[in-house]
């Protein structure tokens, strides 16, 4: 479907960890579509727990200085990545379908080690 067709509804489809825009003329269609566009950009097969209609701020947003939300995105997955290896002995944050892989134990001591790392580069993040 043309992105550009004006008449055809836009609609927020997403997971607990990521969500999409799709163009779909009902929410059977934008079901369809998210997922599809969830596992091409993400391999994500996680179940759809959010498909509704998106709002106009949602839209005019979608396209708003692509390149650097991804770059941005990038830099801010490395550094939640560095801060949970570092403190909490995480080696990843992506799901792996296991308990045990998927839910470390971490000490009280750590998590706040963790977050206050998280809050300080979030600040110098803000400062650049």
């Amino acid at each position: 479907m043309s992105e550009t067709n004006k008449n055809t509804p836009w609609w927020m489809v997403g997971t607990r960890t990521h969500t999409v825009l799709v163009q779909a003329g009902d929410e059977e269609e934008a079901r369809r579509a998210g997922k599809a566009k969830l596992k091409a950009k993400y391999n994500h097969r996680a179940m759809l727990r959010t498909v509704r209609l998106a709002t106009d701020q949602e839209v005019r947003d979608r396209d708003a200085h692509p390149v650097r939300k991804e770059t941005a995105t990038a830099e801010r997955d490395a550094a939640l990545l560095k801060i949970a290896q570092d403190f909490c002995g995480v080696e990843t944050l992506l799901m792996r379908g296991r308990d045990h892989l998927d839910f470390p134990e971490v000490p009280v001591n750590g998590l706040k080690a963790a977050l206050e790392a998280a809050y300080k580069a979030g600040q110098e993040s803000v400062q650049k």
